[in-house]
């Protein structure tokens, strides 16, 4: 495999299947940077991408989880607060 070019594995995937594009799929992170010397087909692109864009959701629902808690316990401490101060 020469530098720059993508492998002949990677070629062969390229034209095995027809690949859709990042937003055919609804893939949020299409900007795919590679390390010099790499260089990835379309295909595999699309497959980095939506692995990425796999984290992401996963990263974005455990920060929800976490307000989501925050929240049930302000609400929480301000119920039993609340309960204090009542006659």
């Amino acid at each position: 495999m020469s530098m720059g070019q993508p492998s002949d594995t990677a070629k062969v995937q390229d034209n095995a299947s027809p690949s859709g594009s990042f937003s055919s799929y609804n893939i949020k992170n299409s900007s795919i940077n590679s390390a010099s010397g790499v260089s990835l087909s379309e295909q595999q692109k699309l497959l980095v991408g939506s692995v990425l864009d796999v984290f992401n959701i996963q990263s974005l629902m455990r920060q929800e989880t976490q307000a989501n808690r925050s929240l049930a316990l302000r609400r929480q401490s301000n119920a039993q607060a609340s309960r204090s101060l009542a006659p």
